[in-house]
Parts: structure tokens; C-alpha cells; sequence
């Protein structure tokens, strides 16, 4: 099974966009499924219920900054501007594919408000378009560490 496959089937079952993304894009040896699990919790449908962040998106960032762990640094500060560095590679891919990571303009309503969430559970929107965005954060993600890794 692919990651964006074990991130949507995450997904399906319950877990949030942010969780499916980086428990699907982070190896089990890096930090256990109980803590991405944890850690990834409320940043799922635009931070906190907010429609935000695309927690899609949340969780693709902190998957790129969980392959810096184990990685040499010359220091704390020489870690984090890599970790900006494919942070931002990451937002501009996605907006390049998407024109925006915030989660209302990407489905089009704003969840935080029961009606609008009742509507785009009506229309399964969850089901297709959240979908959509967790495997191209994957795909993403995925492409991302693997060009940093063959640098």
C-alpha cells in the first residue's frame, strides 16, 4: 500500500486530514503512530474545527520537519531554515496545484459554521475533495524529501 493510499484509507476511518498526512509520510522508527497520531490531532479541518490551515497541509509540514530528525546540523538555527526551506518549497507547490492552503476557500465553505459543514457532508465532500487534497499532500510531501535527499 502507497503512503497517499494509507493516508486516504486513514482518512476513511476516522482520523483527520493533518493525522492520514503525517502518520501515512512518517516512518514508525522516526516517531511512534501513537504520537503522530497525538501531535498531528488538532490541526485537522483547518486547525482546531477553524477551516484554516488545510490540515492536509499541517500535517505534510510537520512530516517534512520530522525528516530533518536525525539529520546533521550545524545547529539549532541551521535546522530551521531547512525546515523553512521545505516548508515553503511545500506551500508553493501546493498553491501552484491549488491557489491557496486554507481550508474554507478549498472546499468552498466554511466548516466552522454547522450548516455549511452539514452541507458539505450532504454533498460527500469530505469524501472527494479532502481526498483529493491528502493524497496531493502526500504526493507532495513525498516528492519534496526525495529531492532534498538526492541533493
Amino acid at each position: 500500500m502507497t503512503n497517499e493510499e494509507k493516508a486516504v484509507d486513514m482518512f476513511k476511518n476516522g482520523y483527520n486530514c493533518s493525522q492520514s498526512v503525517f502518520t501515512a509520510c512518517v516512518p514508525d522508527e522516526k516517531i511512534n503512530r501513537e504520537m503522530k497520531i497525538a501531535l498531528a490531532s488538532g490541526f485537522g479541518a483547518g486547525i482546531g474545527r477553524n477551516a484554516e490551515t488545510c490540515g492536509a497541509v499541517s500535517g505534510a509540514i510537520m512530516a517534512l520537519g520530522a525528516f530533518l530528525i536525525g539529520n546533521k546540523f550545524e545547529s539549532d538555527a541551521a535546522m530551521k531554515a531547512h525546515g523553512i526551506m521545505l516548508a515553503d518549497k511545500f506551500v508553493k507547490e501546493f498553491k501552484a496545484a491549488e491557489k491557496t492552503v486554507i481550508c474554507r476557500e478549498l472546499l468552498g465553505r466554511d466548516l466552522s459554521i454547522p450548516e455549511e459543514d452539514a452541507y458539505l457532508r450532504e454533498k460527500g465532500v469530505y469524501r472527494t475533495r479532502c481526498f483529493d487534497l491528502v493524497k496531493l499532500a502526500v504526493k507532495l510531501t513525498e516528492s519534496i524529501i526525495k529531492e532534498y535527499k538526492d541533493k
